[in-house]
């Protein structure tokens, strides 16, 4: 496939190095003294596309600094811009490199997963495996997630629990059946063909495919009533409606043509960027969302659409698109043919085209997704609840390389629990940015699912509480998690994690010795009281806990008064 070229240490510079770079197609990787990846980046030409990082006319402020950390340039030839694109796509996803484009809104995006099971369930999920399971999204909003579930559920009564049911079944249905939002086969109440016929309504229904469903569940109605099996019938008579409603509610954005796209449009001010997506099915919106990404050099909007494309079909996306992919901005040509040729391979389609349209119901349909990108910028960066990106003080770097990090941890989460026997227990989280705190996203949590003096199953609530929340109100999930505690409390922070298939860093500080602790390390980390790093980790910890316990008087002193 790919030849892979080692370019040996010289002592001349990068850019003498550059000069004997190869005038053919690849992907070149721009490496610190310590050999971490700093940047990956395709080209049409590699000796041209490197050699402009050394144009003076051509650099600003971000690629110097990227040029000032560069140790070493390796490259990897490849047969074409295609294979070079797949390249990139595949290290940017195994690497993280620090100045590559980064997608802001969250470190594990949210899925429905339809289980592949006799009897399979919806469930709500942040990993994709190679499980045979049906995967959709990805969702960055927790929320919106949380009402298509509820909605699933009610509508097609699929069951939501977790769980194989082919080897075992219950003594008695839980609520949901009571209430007719489960079909309930884990005590056989419905045989495989029926269930099954429930969960390709719901694929339907996720896919946008309204009219051919409730054609289908019109038929099926129809049938049951003549076989005089009224029950059934009205459930499907049920989910036709449940469907028409939702119809009626989504927008209109071609009332003459029914139209089947996928809309992208792009607002960008200075480095900050945010990407609106718009699924649009038969003529009506199915989906909205938007993802915020942060340019770490000086990216043009064109390249950073480029390469969210890249990410979002060939990585976080798991259903095929349409034949029709709308954008705000014109792509390079050697990009969107590479690009192309990518997702048909990928999804296994035989055509798909990106359009630029400049007139008719497809423009008005654009600068709607325009409109809403420039709102939700607005309200996402210009409100600080995603902040823009400065440069990371040193002791960041020292923790990254302390912790054997993925990335360097710009946001840290703080957690403490203050409480006196379980009595009006509280959860802190604080949030620092930078090395600084950032108290408007300051949350608190009041126990609800805890009784009696646990700390440790208190700080597993609070975080499994904190992970379901990746909307505006909480912001971006975290690069590393810091608990006032030790090793139990470390423990159950991480079971909570697990259990909703999130992968975030997480540590914690026991206060007498001052010992870090590190989930999967046997050994806890000792530092010296003069540390840089443990200062910070102190700060995070203190001001967790002054701010649980500030909560904890107020609800105190109110129970006291009542």
């Amino acid at each position: 496939m790919a030849e892979i070229q080692r370019d040996v240490k010289m002592n001349s510079s990068l850019r003498e190095k550059v000069k004997n770079f190869p005038d053919s197609p690849g992907v070149y990787i721009m490496k610190s003294k310590t050999k971490e990846i700093l940047y990956v980046g395709k080209a049409t030409s590699l000796k041209d596309r490197v050699s402009s990082y050394f144009l003076k006319a051509k650099t600003d402020q971000k690629i110097e600094k990227l040029i000032e950390s560069v140790d070493d340039i390796e490259f990897i030839i490849t047969k074409s811009p295609y294979e070079a694109l797949i390249l990139e796509c595949n290290f940017i996803k195994k690497y993280k490199p620090y100045f590559n484009i980064q997608l802001k809104d969250s470190k594990s995006y949210a899925y429905i997963k339809i289980t592949n099971d006799d009897f399979p369930a919806i469930l709500k999920v942040r990993r994709v495996l190679d499980d045979g399971a049906l995967y959709f999204g990805p969702y960055t909003s927790a929320k919106a997630l949380s009402k298509i579930l509820k909605l699933l559920s009610k509508t097609f009564c699929i069951r939501v629990c977790k769980g194989n049911l082919a080897n075992k079944r219950e003594k008695r249905a839980c609520l949901l059946m009571h209430i007719n939002q489960c079909l309930a086969p884990c005590v056989g109440k419905v045989d495989i063909k029926t269930y099954s016929d429930a969960v390709n309504n719901a694929v339907m229904f996720l896919k946008g495919e309204y009219k051919p469903l409730k054609k289908h569940l019109e038929a099926k109605m129809n049938y049951y009533s003549g076989e005089e099996n009224f029950e059934y019938a009205s459930i499907l008579r049920d989910q036709i409606f449940s469907i028409d409603s939702i119809i009626d509610k989504q927008r209109v954005v071609s009332p003459s043509l029914k139209l089947s796209q996928d809309i992208f449009a792009i607002y960008t001010e200075e480095s900050q960027s945010l990407i609106e997506i718009m699924k649009v099915r038969e003529g009506k919106i199915i989906y909205e969302d938007n993802f915020t990404v942060e340019s770490t050099l000086s990216e043009t909007p064109q390249s950073v659409l480029t390469s969210f494309l890249s990410r979002y079909y060939l990585d976080i996306n798991k259903e095929a698109p349409p034949t029709e992919i709308i954008l705000s901005l014109k792509l390079n040509e050697s990009d969107k043919e590479s690009l192309l040729k990518a997702i048909l391979e990928k999804y296994n389609l035989k055509n798909i085209k990106f359009i630029y349209p400049t007139r008719g119901e497809k423009k008005k349909a654009l600068e709607l997704c325009l409109e809403n990108a420039k709102k939700h910028f607005e309200i996402k960066i210009k409100s600080n609840r995603i902040v823009p990106k400065n440069e990371p003080p040193k002791v960041l770097f020292d923790i990254k390389e302390l912790l054997s990090l993925e990335k360097v941890p710009e946001k840290i989460e703080g957690y403490d629990i203050s409480n006196i026997s379980g009595v009006d227990a509280v959860g802190s989280m604080v949030v620092f940015v930078n090395a600084k705190p950032s108290k408007e996203l300051y949350r608190r949590f009041k126990i609800k699912f805890t009784s009696g003096p646990n700390d440790v199953a208190m700080i597993k609530e609070v975080i499994s509480r904190r992970i379901k929340h990746t909307d505006d109100k909480f912001g971006n999930l975290p690069d590393l998690i810091l608990i006032d505690g030790g090793e139990c409390q470390l423990n159950a922070a991480n079971e909570a994690l697990a259990e909703d298939g999130v992968n975030i860093p997480i540590i914690s500080l026991a206060k007498r010795e001052e010992l870090i602790f590190v989930f999967g390390k046997s050994e806890p980390i000792k530092l010296e009281a003069h540390s840089e790093i443990l200062k910070l980790f102190q700060s995070i910890r203190d001001e967790a806990h002054r701010f649980a316990k500030k909560y904890f008087t107020t609800l105190h002193r109110k129970g006291a008064i009542s």
